[in-house]
């Protein structure tokens, strides 16, 4: 009996050998189908900006507070209906821009505070807030477009940043053809003062989103009470679109984002033999690269696990799972400007059950004559199924089903004094109704792997 033990062991290292060499094999011959490349480090890449700039377009007026209203030609030009438009038409092309994400204060006909609207944006941690407005005054004479800056008091970077991202949009309005009317901020007129002594700034909404620690701007872009300028830029829906489109550039040409339309579909997340998980997934057009992220069920966040450079990537294999249990995979493309990587949406998720092999599986006859079978237990695993034979011309039949994943031993009182015996075993996961198994190690012959995956509970 220790014989036959002994030359069985030898077999069982052959060809755990053997399994090992033809799981590569086919890991490496599924990944020759898409281009794979080894992840880099994030700081050998690119510097990735992992959360996107938040940007809070809040139009001005609404509700009761209908702003500057004027007539010419027999249209109504309504300064609150003006702003909500703008501040759409801006939004929506915004988003076509990698890495960012843009919420309005309002999207109807709605009154909100002055206090409201910065401390929304302070809710969603925004990085700039632009309050989209119109101009008027008695004089009908004048016209143009003009962005108003927080002032160098209190906090100088929040000013500098401010004013940098007025001259942005600033220049792409004047472009347009409005007249240039500059960049400029306004003090406090009643001496309403920073923490610092100094005077505050005069506009609510910059005063309160300097104070909350983020820039605010607002943006004058044309006079209605100017009929040429309502006319030439704010009388129809494509001329509103316009206005919209060069807020939205202006934003983005002082942070450097970049244009990213395309976006990545995740193709295939397959476990291997190896322990490893197989991913694939479509190119995105004029994308610089990708990250993959993993997540176990039921926790919250992804964890990112390897940025690749190259916008034909498509395929990658993750090593690193050391538990058994329920993953999800996701992808997302990056594309780069200033230096900076910015990220597009997320892609589709895919499920993957990983359960690995038991380990140091082994046979012990004891005095009794029984047989004892001991393993290293699987992190994470659910159970293990044991499957036995009596002989090399049966195929195994599983025996039993040890539904504790902290289990490390079994004996099988119907393996008596002068049985041949030989078994196998494989961990599994139970999701719900439905479990999963992993490999089954202890086997000599391939017919009988088959006819165990026929037979497992």
């Amino acid at each position: 009996m220790r014989m036959k033990r002994e030359k069985r062991d030898k077999r069982n290292k052959r060809n755990k050998r053997t399994n090992r060499i033809v799981s590569t094999i086919l890991v490496l011959a599924m990944i020759v189908s898409v281009s794979y490349v080894k992840p880099v480090s994030v700081q050998a890449a690119v510097a990735l900006q992992e959360d996107p700039i938040v940007i809070v377009l809040d139009p001005g007026h609404g509700g009761a507070d209908g702003g500057a209203t004027r007539t010419w030609g027999g249209k109504v030009y309504k300064e609150k209906t003006l702003n909500l438009a703008i501040a759409q038409y801006c939004k929506k092309e915004l988003e076509t821009y990698a890495g960012v994400k843009v919420y309005l204060t309002r999207s109807y006909d709605t009154y909100v505070s002055l206090e409201g609207r910065v401390a929304y944006a302070k809710k969603k941690g925004a990085n700039l807030f632009v309050s989209l407005h119109n101009n008027a005054d008695l004089k009908t004479s004048r016209r143009g477009a003009c962005v108003f800056y927080p002032n160098a008091n209190y906090k100088k970077a929040i000013s500098k940043s401010g004013k940098a991202v007025a001259a942005s949009i600033q220049e792409q309005l004047v472009d347009l053809g409005l007249k240039n009317n500059g960049i400029a901020y306004r003090n406090s007129e009643n001496g309403t003062r920073y923490p610092d002594k100094k005077l505050a700034d005069y506009y609510n909404v910059i005063r309160g989103s300097k104070q909350k620690g983020f820039p605010g701007i607002i943006v004058e872009h044309a006079f209605v009470s100017n009929p040429t300028d309502c006319k030439t830029f704010l009388r129809s829906q494509a001329k509103l679109k316009k206005l919209g489109v060069a807020d939205a550039t202006g934003i983005a040409e002082y942070y450097g984002l970049k244009k990213a339309n395309a976006t990545t579909t995740l193709t295939g997340a397959e476990y291997q033999q190896d322990g490893s998980v197989l991913l694939t997934w479509t190119v995105a057009e004029g994308m610089d690269g990708y990250s993959v992220y993993r997540k176990k069920k039921n926790e919250s966040t992804y964890q990112r696990l390897a940025c690749i450079e190259g916008g034909e990537s498509t395929g990658y294999v993750d090593t690193s799972l050391t538990e058994a249990g329920e993953y999800e995979y996701c992808v997302r493309a990056y594309i780069v400007g200033n230096g900076v990587g910015r990220y597009t949406a997320y892609s589709n998720t895919m499920p993957v059950y990983a359960v690995m092999a038991p380990e140091q599986f082994a046979q012990v006859i004891l005095e009794d004559g029984t047989a004892k079978l001991t393993w290293t237990p699987v992190a994470g695993a659910s159970g293990y199924i044991i499957a036995r034979r009596n002989n090399p011309e049966e195929s195994f039949v599983a025996v039993a089903e040890l539904a504790d994943g902290g289990t490390v031993e079994w004996i099988d009182l119907e393996c008596t004094a002068g049985s041949t015996c030989e078994y196998q075993i494989c961990a599994y996961i139970k999701s719900g109704e439905m479990i999963y198994t992993g490999d089954y190690v202890g086997v000599q012959n391939p017919v009988a792997e088959e006819a165990i995956s026929q037979n497992s509970l």
